[in-house]
C-alpha cells in the first residue's frame, strides 16, 4: 500500500510539473494570437489568451511527442528552481517584473505613436531634400495635412522577410538545424491566418495614416466587441454579465468619441474597421490552429511569415490596380507632384523612396513587440497583459501625444474616451476571472477523480 502511495504521490508531481510547464509556455505564445498582426501586434485591444476556449480538439498524433518549448531545458528546469523563485519574489524581482510591464506599454502603444513622429517631422514635402540640400516644394493641396509617405508594403515586405531570417536563426541555435521551420502542409493549413494577418497589417498602417495615434488606441477596442461576439458565437462561450457590460460601455464610449471626433476621416475608419475584421478571423482561426498543434510558436510563426509575406506583396498589387490607393509624392525626375499608387512610387521613386532613421526603427520597434509580448506573457497571467494593454491607452499614448502634438479634445471626446478606458479594463478583469474560476473548477474536478482512484483501490 505504501509502494502504491508513493507511486501515486509520484506520478501526481509529474503531472502537476507537467501541467506547470505547458501552461508557462503556452502563456507565453497564446498573446500571440491576436496582437501580433504584423509581427504580430499592430493595436490589437484584446488578447486570446482572455478569451480561451475550453477543452477543445487533441494534439495531432504526429506532434505529439515532440518538445514543443523554445526555452532551453535549463531555463525549464529554472521554473521551479528555490532561488528563480526567490528571486522574483524579492524586491529585485519585483522591480524586474515592474521594468518588463513599464518596457511592455511602451512596445504595446508604441508604433502609432512612432508613426506620428514621422507624420509631424517628415510629413510634409518641404521635409525631404534631394542629394545637394534642395527641398521639395510646398505641396499646396496638402491642406496643412501630414502623411506617411513611405510606401507601407514595403516597411511590411521588409519586416517579414527578417522576422523570417530571425526565426530560421533561432531555430538553428535551439534545434541545431532550421528543417522544422519548413513544411508545406503546415503553411498550406494555416495559409488563411497568414493571409489575413497580412491584409490587417497593411490596413492598420493605412489605418494610421488618416488618424493621430490617441484615436487609433480608442478605435483599435473595438476589437474586443467583434472579437468577443465572433469567439461567443464560434466557440459557444458563456461570458459573465460582468464582461457584456464592458462592451456594451466600449460601444457607447466610442459613438461619443466619433459624434465628436472631426479629425479622423471616413477612409480611416473603414480601413480600421477592415484590419479588426481580418484580425479576428486570424486569431479565431489561429486559435483553432494553436488547439490542434502542440509545436512552439515561433516554428509555428515560421510556417504563417511566407503566407503573410507573400500577402502582403500581393496587396501591393491590389491596392494599385484592383483598388488604387494613390499617395501624392514630389517626383523629382519629372519635376511635379504626382498621385501615385504603391506600385508606381516603387517603380519611380524606389523601393525604400522617403525612408530615414525613424522608418527603420518603427520596422525595428514593430519586430520587438513580438519579442517584448512573449516575454512578458511567460511571466505574467494574460490579465496583467490585458490591464497594461488598456493603461497604455493613457500613457504612453495620451501622455506623450500631450508633448508630441497637444491634442484639442471636447468634452464629449473625454468622457467617451474615459467610458472606452474603463469598459476595456472592466472586459480584461471579468474574463481574467473567469478563466481562474474554471481553472479552479478543472483543478477541482481532477482531485475528486484521484481521490476516487485511490478509494476504491483502498476498499479492494
Amino acid at each position: 500500500m505504501s509502494s502504491f502511495a508513493a507511486n501515486t504521490d509520484e506520478l501526481c508531481t509529474d503531472s502537476w510539473r507537467a501541467s506547470v510547464h505547458k501552461s508557462f509556455l503556452m502563456d507565453a505564445f497564446e498573446s500571440k494570437c491576436d496582437e501580433n498582426a504584423n509581427g504580430f501586434k499592430t493595436g490589437g485591444a484584446v488578447s486570446c489568451a482572455l478569451l480561451n476556449r475550453e477543452g477543445g480538439p487533441e494534439p495531432e498524433q504526429e506532434a505529439a511527442t515532440r518538445r514543443a518549448t523554445i526555452f532551453t531545458t535549463e531555463v525549464e528546469e529554472s521554473i521551479e528552481d528555490p532561488e528563480s523563485r526567490s528571486y522574483w519574489g524579492s524586491h529585485q524581482g519585483t522591480m524586474m517584473m515592474a521594468l518588463l510591464i513599464f518596457v511592455y506599454m511602451h512596445f504595446d502603444a508604441g508604433l502609432p505613436i512612432l508613426q506620428e513622429l514621422y507624420k509631424i517631422n517628415y510629413g510634409n514635402s518641404t521635409d525631404w531634400s534631394d542629394d545637394v540640400g534642395i527641398p521639395d516644394p510646398v505641396d499646396k493641396s496638402a491642406g496643412g495635412k501630414h502623411k506617411l509617405f513611405y510606401t507601407k508594403q514595403t516597411l511590411l515586405i521588409t519586416q517579414n522577410f527578417f522576422e523570417i531570417i530571425c526565426i530560421f536563426l533561432v531555430a538553428t541555435l535551439l534545434r541545431g538545424s532550421p528543417r522544422d521551420c519548413i513544411s508545406l502542409r503546415k503553411t498550406v493549413k494555416f495559409a488563411p491566418a497568414g493571409a489575413c494577418f497580412g491584409i490587417q497589417a497593411v490596413f492598420g498602417f493605412f489605418a494610421m495614416e488618416e488618424m493621430g495615434a490617441d484615436a487609433y488606441s480608442l478605435y483599435a477596442q473595438t476589437s474586443i466587441i467583434v472579437l468577443t461576439l465572433a469567439w461567443s458565437i464560434i466557440f459557444r462561450i458563456k461570458l459573465p454579465g460582468t464582461a457584456w457590460c464592458g462592451i456594451f460601455a466600449i460601444a457607447i464610449g466610442m459613438v461619443g468619441f466619433k459624434m465628436s471626433d472631426a479629425n479622423t476621416s471616413f477612409l480611416g475608419l473603414v480601413f480600421i474597421s477592415l484590419k479588426i475584421l481580418t484580425q479576428c478571423f486570424a486569431c479565431i482561426y489561429a486559435e483553432m490552429f494553436v488547439k490542434t498543434d502542440p509545436e512552439s510558436l515561433y516554428i509555428q510563426m515560421a510556417w504563417i511569415k511566407p503566407v503573410e509575406l507573400l500577402i502582403t506583396c500581393v496587396m501591393t498589387f491590389v491596392m494599385s490596380n484592383i483598388f488604387p490607393q494613390r499617395s501624392r509624392l514630389y517626383n523629382r525626375n519629372a519635376h511635379e507632384f504626382q498621385d501615385l499608387t504603391p506600385l508606381q512610387a516603387i517603380w519611380q521613386l524606389g523601393y525604400f523612396h522617403h525612408w530615414n532613421w525613424l522608418t527603420v526603427i518603427i520596422m525595428v520597434f514593430n519586430m520587438g513587440d513580438t519579442f517584448m509580448t512573449a516575454t512578458v506573457a511567460k511571466k505574467f497571467d494574460s490579465v496583467v497583459k490585458g490591464v497594461a494593454g488598456v493603461a497604455d491607452i493613457i500613457y504612453p499614448t495620451q501622455v506623450l501625444m500631450y508633448f508630441i502634438a497637444t491634442p484639442d479634445y471636447t468634452p464629449l471626446m473625454v468622457i467617451s474616451g474615459s467610458i472606452i478606458i474603463i469598459g476595456s479594463l472592466n472586459f480584461v478583469l471579468a474574463k481574467g476571472a473567469m478563466r481562474r474560476s474554471a481553472a479552479r473548477k478543472e483543478e477541482i474536478t481532477k482531485l475528486r477523480k484521484e481521490v476516487a482512484i485511490y478509494a476504491g483501490y483502498n476498499s479492494a
